[in-house]
């Protein structure tokens, strides 16, 4: 990797068989303030073409540590430092191998009552609008005995190590909150031998923390103090993380509170080990627990006030893969590293509005701040029960960043824990259950409850279900810039109203049957009392079982009618892959609606013409990736390898000019030249080789569209789209 002495340069890595290009940028997360022999560089991450991707590169004693964030998932690359090989892992999202699945975390609440003040979800909240200004924060660091032979064994590959974390910490912070984390040689405190290093198993973490923190720094020296740990098995430590919550610039307490913190895992690289310090570094900015899950390491660590994501969660402050039996949300072996609207809310208010911004050297940002309108149609938002429904916000901003949107529940259920552990219809016949889990942001505003792949396929995730009773239902849309100087979120409210009326149901189609083309067919639904919900339906159709739905059948139909029947156009192509989907049309922001059970047949004469996806490479992505979109292009017609034909003496007459070769002149036939054209487009970028033949040195000419003229040039090369002109 070249340039690294410089402030910006690019550098490429293989990312699921590809090899992409990234542009790095010099950050100070680190600095040499105490004279160590061997550098260490720290950059941000950014992808040109795609905004919405970040990432954190640390580079030193010959080590390379790479973290990108795409969507909020993580791929990490890092050296094996347990063979002398100088090899690399290319870690995709969280090993099954590795013990730190099994991690957790506690908080310690023992200051919480004199510094913090929760955001009660599920409240009237006010609009979020996070990153008008710009924090940096100081962090020591100390690492354990058992954390320096694990990680290196020496000062130099150790102190890396740390740095790296720090760095990838800090790149998720700057992204979610405008706020980063800085260190140096200076406060970083490496004890290489467990034996006699100061801390002892069974003692007070954040205790231990705080006053080794306080003995090898002087308050003045930073504003966050944190412990990294490695475990092992039957080493007597407790695995996980613990931090005193709201304790970053807190000097109260002897020692001060704001070194409580501590990060141990059976591993400290990759996603899984990123996660869990970023989740203990939350708590130190305020942020609690957000899972509603039950059992394991769930049972007790609860929290009372912000437990609003079903099950285990997913989010940074969730507690995903570590709760009981049939509680963690399934996922691809990846940590969603973003934080929910509930932690950035009160991330928010610690830091404006609280103590959490007494130290951080804020500068106001020069970034232009989003906003989001969470109700952009002034839509009225009562649906049926058990009825699913589709909502959408707008965005507004003027720059260029690669802005994200992100639907999310925010309900608590109140005092104590009432719904703990309640998922799938056990949660959805509870009016005060989190219901819907969170994604991770994309770039589009919308979004549909529960997932339409589950609604198309007629499955019930446990995790993402319709309320079977009346209810409200409190969601939260943000808005991310993902700004490469330090990002900023703003967000909007809206309660949905579950109604005792419904569900809307369809009842024909609902799949099996066989509709024909150029009969006049009935599409019918039940609405089950809930007429005065919805005025007007549209009747969508989808050619691909239910993946999208792009052609309109009819529109303008009374709700309450139940009932369309539809003239099938001779012209309807046939297919054994049709839905139907009934949606309410009174808003363009909100709808509710209903889908086909499975597939049903169209029969038709007409067949569509003969198509090609291009390009045909084989490519694989992460789940939300932008590559997912694939850009692919429906190439009317054949694929072709040769182009035939036979030249006439009626064909079109045009002019060929060519060097002589005996004489250094200009020449042309004394026959007349007759000529066909051949249409064709390139579908994929790249250079070709035409061959032709014939008994008379045919001649080909290439263009890059039909030129209505007597006399061209040749021009050189291949184009796209163009056509093949053949003389004779």
């Amino acid at each position: 990797m070249s340039g690294r002495n410089n402030n910006t340069f690019d550098f490429s890595l293989p990312i699921y068989g590809d090899v992409v290009q990234f542009t790095a940028v010099k950050n100070d997360v680190f600095v040499n303030d105490s004279g160590i022999q061997d550098e260490i560089y720290t950059y941000d991450v950014f992808k040109s073409d795609d905004k919405a991707i970040y990432g954190a590169l640390t580079i030193g004693s010959s080590m390379v540590y790479v973290h990108l964030f795409n969507f909020g998932r993580m791929i990490s690359v890092y050296p094996d430092l347990t063979t002398n090989e100088g090899g690399y892992w290319v870690e995709y999202g969280i090993q099954p191998e590795f013990k730190s699945l099994q991690q957790y975390c506690s908080q310690d609440n023992s200051i919480e009552e004199m510094i913090h003040h929760n955001t009660k979800a599920g409240s009237k909240r006010v609009k979020l609008s996070l990153g008008s200004n710009y924090y940096s924060y100081k962090v020591a660091i100390v690492a354990t005995g058992e954390y320096y032979i694990n990680n290196g064994n020496s000062d130099n590959t150790v102190r890396v190590s740390i740095v790296n974390s720090v760095n990838a910490i800090s790149a998720i912070f700057k992204n979610e909150a405008s706020i980063s984390l800085k260190t140096s040689s200076s406060i970083i405190k490496m004890y290489s031998d467990p034996a006699t290093d100061p801390f002892s198993p069974g003692t007070d973490r954040t205790l231990q923390a705080r006053q080794v923190v306080s003995d090898n720094f002087t308050s003045n020296r930073y504003d966050i103090g944190h412990v990294f740990h490695q475990h092992r098995d039957g080493d007597g430590w407790e695995n996980g993380g613990v931090a005193l919550l709201s304790s970053v610039c807190n000097n109260s307490g002897n020692p001060p509170a704001k070194g409580g913190g501590w990060s141990g895992s059976y591993s400290n690289v990759g996603n899984g080990w990123i996660n869990l310090a970023t989740h203990e570094f939350g708590h130190q900015f305020s942020a609690t627990h957000t899972f509603n899950g039950i059992g394991s390491s769930c049972t007790d660590n609860i929290s009372t006030t912000t437990a609003v994501e079903i099950g285990s969660g997913t989010t940074i402050m969730s507690y995903n893969g570590v709760c009981g039996l049939g509680q963690n949300i399934p996922n691809s072996g990846e940590l969603d590293n973003y934080f929910h609207v509930v932690s950035l809310e009160q991330i928010y208010n610690f830091v404006y509005n609280g103590s959490g911004g007494s130290c951080g050297n804020p500068d106001p940002s020069s970034n232009l701040l989003p906003e989001v309108t969470a109700n952009p149609c002034n839509a009225t938002y009562i649906i049926p029960k058990n009825t699913p429904f589709y909502i959408e916000a707008e965005g507004s901003f003027d720059d260029e960043d690669g802005h994200t949107y992100c639907w999310e529940q925010t309900d608590e259920d109140g005092a104590g824990k009432p719904t703990q552990g309640k998922a799938g219809l056990i949660a959805a016949s509870d009016p005060k259950a989190p219901i819907f889990r969170s994604y991770p942001p994309t770039d589009v505003p919308y979004r549909y409850f529960p997932n339409l792949t589950s609604v198309v396929q007629g499955k019930v995730n446990t995790f993402d279900v319709l309320s079977l009773v009346p209810r409200t239902i409190h969601l939260s849309v943000t808005v991310r810039d993902n700004n490469k100087d330090g990002g900023a979120v703003a967000s909007d409210d809206v309660v949905i109203t579950v109604d005792n009326s419904g569900p809307l149901e369809m009842i024909r189609p609902v799949g099996g049957e066989t509709l024909v083309a150029g009969n006049m067919e009935t599409i019918s639904w039940n609405t089950n009392g809930s007429n005065s919900l919805c005025s007007k339906v549209r009747v969508r159709l989808s050619y691909d079982s239910g993946k999208s739905f792009d052609y309109i059948l009819a529109e303008n139909i009374d709700y309450s009618a139940g009932r369309v029947d539809v003239d099938l156009p001779m012209s309807m192509p046939g297919s054994e892959n049709v839905r139907v989907m009934v949606e309410c049309m009174d808003y363009s922001c909100f709808k509710i609606y209903t889908v086909s059970k499975t597939n049903f047949t169209i029969q038709s004469d007409c067949k569509a013409p003969l198509t090609e996806i291009s390009p045909i490479d084989p490519k694989t992505f992460e789940e939300s990736d932008q590559g997912l979109k694939l850009n692919l292009k429906n190439n009317l017609g054949n694929t072709v390898t040769k182009l035939s034909g036979i030249l006439r003496s009626d064909d079109v007459s045009g002019n060929l000019i060519f060097l002589d070769n005996v004489s250094a002149q200009c020449a042309g036939p004394s026959n007349a030249v007759k000529y066909d054209v051949h249409f064709f487009t390139v579908d994929i970028s790249g250079s070709y080789t035409f061959d032709h033949g014939g008994k008379f040195g045919t001649v080909m000419n290439v263009y890059e569209n039909f030129l209505r003229v007597r006399i061209v040039l040749i021009i050189l090369g291949v184009m796209q789209p163009g056509h093949l002109v053949q003389d004779r």
